[in-house]
């Protein structure tokens, strides 16, 4: 009788350590593959309106003395794409 309950607490703590890993791993994934569309679209934003931003900043001519009148600004580029 002690070998059959020790065998069961066995198989319900192996039980409840795949449950939990099972669900870690689905989460941990889910995490990614938002992130991962997050990202598509930021980068699809940004090459959409990138270069038509650009322009409008160059043609505004507001432009700090140290840059170039072709410089884009880095809060357009993908460097800057907040992911969370």
């Amino acid at each position: 009788m002690e070998n059959i309950l020790a065998v069961a607490i066995g198989a319900a703590i192996g039980f409840i350590g795949v449950v939990f890993g099972s669900w870690f791993t689905v989460r941990r994934q889910d995490r990614r593959w938002i992130r991962e569309q997050k990202l598509k679209a930021g980068i699809g934003f940004n090459t959409a309106v990138g270069p038509s931003a650009s322009l409008s900043l160059r043609s505004s001519g507001k432009r700090s003395p140290d840059r170039s009148p072709h410089a884009i600004p880095s809060d357009l580029g993908r460097a800057s794409l907040f992911v969370g």
